[in-house]
């Protein structure tokens, strides 16, 4: 008996740990302390989290079936790149699923999502003036929300990839603004959450579509914004021009 629940405990330990190294990497790879890119050592990795390498290998698994790494034969995992293809990608399919993904949410919410909905938003206005990773996270679970309201097992886990390289964006746009202007730009993205909390309680499909294509044009703007202003490439082959005014 003894030894039955002290392999369970053991084994409890093992999924505790590899519950949190997949939330660590993730976190690692969305506020690019992992930057586009970079190899991982899985020797490193066991030693950090006190795991064997199945399980290490297990998650990586995961989280490349997710989006947020890359695994190829013969080489060692690495962070999903960032490039201009991938923005260009993203700016082209990002739209029609946020879309798509807010009007099921509209169609199918009840008051008790509006319930969360709001107290996730509440946590998003309490974090404004804090570090940008915090903020990021709390707007990546209220976009997860949404897409869970949506009800479509094909949008979800599209949303949820968009995500990775949404967030990674933001926070490149962030690091390219002085302190006044990005807290400007905080308040604005937080008045765009509460009108989409809004048009999804009022169930309001038009009003939710609107907003999405108000949004994803200011982030094209800021998108194009910090190319120029980190002196990237010119990236009018790759489909990220200023939208017109």
């Amino acid at each position: 008996m003894k030894l039955s629940q002290s392999v369970k405990a053991s084994s409890v330990l093992q999924d505790d740990r590899k519950t949190v190294f997949m939330e660590v990497l993730r976190r690692r790879v969305l506020n690019r302390r992992l930057p586009p890119g970079t190899a991982l050592d899985e020797l490193a990795l066991v030693q950090e989290f006190g795991l064997s390498r199945p399980p290490i290998r297990e998650v990586l698994r995961t989280l490349a079936a997710e989006g947020y790494i890359v695994l190829e034969a013969h080489q060692a995992p690495r962070v999903m790149h960032v490039n201009h293809t991938a923005m260009r990608d993203f700016f082209q399919a990002a739209p029609l699923v946020y879309d798509a993904t807010l009007q099921l949410a509209a169609l199918h919410s009840t008051p008790e999502d509006i319930s969360t909905l709001r107290q996730i938003q509440d946590r998003y206005r309490n974090v404004l003036d804090g570090e940008i990773d915090e903020l990021l996270y709390v707007a990546h679970e209220l976009y997860v929300a949404l897409g869970s309201l949506a009800s479509n097992v094909f949008l979800l886990p599209s949303v949820k990839r968009l995500l990775i390289d949404h967030v990674r964006f933001e926070k490149a746009w962030h690091q390219c603004l002085t302190r006044a202007h990005a807290l400007r730009v905080r308040g604005m993205i937080c008045l765009l959450h509460d009108q989409i909390v809004d048009a999804v309680e009022a169930r309001s499909q038009m009003r939710v579509s609107h907003l999405v294509r108000r949004s994803m044009r200011a982030a094209r703007r800021w998108a194009h914004s910090a190319i120029v202003t980190s002196n990237m490439p010119p990236t009018e082959s790759a489909g990220i021009v200023p939208p017109r005014a």
